[in-house]
């Protein structure tokens, strides 16, 4: 039979129409939940990520209600990104190409779940199928229309996610000769006068983003961050091809042409970068999902020079993609217990027993933006949370939803470890919640405070003065001495991003109240530690409720002698 597109789009329609009715059947994950949270509040930036995900969110549940509204473009992007990567193969029609096309990416877990779960993942890998090609037709043609679009793709590629950037450095560290080319040079200032308003966004909210990721995720070195790391290479791209696609890498080197040049640094750039950051701490498994794109177009152009490999490819895909159906047929069945998926993904019985408990009432989590989240699209109610110095900040830290609970009675949410002396459980199969009613709340945890060490920053042990400047953005003043909630402070002392001790602060001058845009200034003493010696981050922690401190003050570099 001759070379046809039918089977290219008779496989694509078949990938749309199970990705459509996974999209609808399958339970929210809390991080799909986070950004439509984002979607209900369209920006320039947010926290954790660029606002990409948060426009298709939002272009979706205008179209449709629910779960199948908050992913419709998630598996349409999908259907996008699997043309573009037969683009960037060479454009093979044959059955048996593009069953080795098909089965390669079936077979790979994290490429299917970003087919309909709503992360920035899934506009990531979109738009890094779409920058390599018209990559590709900027390097024959560096027509005015290559080098705008060339642009336009790299800011979507930012917008997307950050990791976008390496995508691009890798790119340009390939082929230097890019620098020498004044339209490349057009290419990237369009691309930055896209994305500006991002940038300013940053700029607006002291760079959040860029602080988190570049400094926020450190953590002490774990051996297991390294050896998880190694390991879910071969989870991201398939257990049993991903030796295949290795041989696939391999066969092509040296490369002949310039854009499998690119494809080798990609390939290299990010399982070097990413190896480099479990020094730092936990890598994701799928920071390097956008890997599968050069592994791809190696393997389908080896399969073509070398047809002796059709059946290890199809039998090794075809066992992959029946174990992988099975478990997605299985996230579409209420009930049956997946294990730690049913954390993931189980959640309406939980929300459903807490919300039957508030009765009403507004629900604060401890140190969970997911669980608030997740809460908050299931029972359509407001929820609310706050971090402590033993979880990382989020976008309900640049939000101030929680003004609205002043005085209001509110049900606390908290960890298992909260040490609460008037709490009660409440459990279900799969979570522990110690929950408390306060009948007259007062958010405090954005009280902003500023130190001074009156005698420098050398401290000596024993007991040493301060000055504390103490200010907050809501629109009531904070009563510190709230018979329900009375607050606290504590001198938190940090090394190598871990808390090596705390003390309590006594504040000399009375403070009762910190009234509305006004700042206050008390003078505390502090008890530095005895076996504390050396160079720490010195921070005040606020402290209500038994919960751990809030970190309210920036980082001071102090020295103990």
């Amino acid at each position: 039979m001759k070379d046809s597109k039918t089977y290219l789009f008779a496989g694509m329609a078949i990938w749309l129409v199970i990705n459509l009715f996974q999209a609808g059947l399958t339970p929210l994950d809390p991080d799909e939940a986070y950004y439509w949270m984002y979607a209900s509040s369209l920006d320039w930036g947010y926290f954790d990520h660029p606002p990409m995900v948060a426009v298709l969110i939002k272009l979706g549940t205008s179209l449709f209600d629910g779960i199948f509204g908050v992913r419709l473009f998630t598996v349409l992007l999908q259907l996008g990104f699997l043309y573009i990567l037969w683009l960037l193969c060479d454009k093979p029609t044959d059955k048996w190409s593009i069953s080795i096309f098909f089965a390669l990416l079936l077979s790979m877990p994290l490429l299917q779940v970003y087919g309909f779960i709503a992360t920035p993942d899934a506009p990531l890998l979109f738009f890094s199928a779409l920058f390599l090609w018209i990559y590709g037709q900027f390097l024959k043609t560096e027509s005015w229309v290559n080098t705008l679009f060339l642009g336009a793709v790299m800011a979507a590629l930012l917008y997307s996610k950050y990791h976008g950037v390496l995508l691009i450095f890798f790119t340009v560290l390939s082929n230097l000769k890019l620098l020498t080319r004044p339209r490349f040079y057009l290419a990237g200032i369009f691309g930055i006068f896209l994305f500006f308003p991002h940038l300013y966004w940053q700029y607006q909210h002291d760079f959040p983003s860029f602080r988190y990721h570049l400094k926020g995720r450190d953590d002490p070195y774990q051996l297991k961050h390294t050896t998880n790391y190694l390991i879910n290479q071969f989870v991201v791209f398939g257990p049993l091809v991903f030796p295949l696609l290795l041989r696939a890498m391999w066969k092509k080197f040296p490369p002949r042409e310039q854009i499998e040049k690119t494809y080798f640094f990609i390939l290299i750039g990010f399982w070097v970068f990413f190896f480099w950051t479990t020094f730092k701490g936990h890598v994701e498994p799928q920071w390097t999902i956008i890997l599968c794109i050069p592994l791809v177009v190696f393997a389908v152009k080896q399969y073509r020079a070398d047809q002796k490999l059709f059946r290890w490819y199809l039998s090794l895909g075809g066992i992959s993609l029946v174990l992988i159906l099975i478990l997605r047929i299985a996230l579409t069945i209420p009930g049956l217990n997946l294990g730690n998926l049913n954390r993931q993904f189980r959640h309406q019985e939980w929300v459903t027993a807490l919300e039957d408990r508030a009765a009403g009432n507004p629900v604060v989590f401890q140190n969970s933006y997911r669980d608030a989240s997740i809460y908050t699209f299931y029972t359509g109610q407001q929820a609310f949370t706050f971090t402590d110095i033993d979880y990382r900040k989020n976008q309900f830290d640049l939000w101030n939803l929680e003004t609205v609970l002043n005085n209001k009675r509110v049900l606390l949410a908290g960890k298992e470890d909260w040490e609460c002396r008037n709490c009660e459980w409440l459990t279900t199969d799969n979570k522990k919640i110690l929950v408390r009613e306060i009948a007259a709340f007062q958010p405090v945890w954005k009280l902003e405070a500023k130190v001074v060490f009156p005698e420098g920053q050398t401290l000596k042990k024993g007991e040493i003065p301060l000055e504390l400047a103490f200010s907050h953005p809501y629109p009531y003043a904070v009563q510190l001495q709230n018979p329900e909630m009375p607050v606290g402070f504590q001198g938190l002392f940090y090394q190598n991003a871990e808390i090596q001790d705390s003390m309590p602060l006594n504040l000399l001058d009375t403070l009762l109240t910190i009234p509305v845009k006004d700042t206050v200034k008390v003078k505390a003493m502090l008890q530095v530690p005895e076996q504390l010696e050396g160079s720490f981050d010195f921070y005040i922690g606020l402290q209500f409720l038994e919960f751990p401190p809030v970190f309210c003050s920036k980082a001071t570099k102090v020295d103990i002698e």
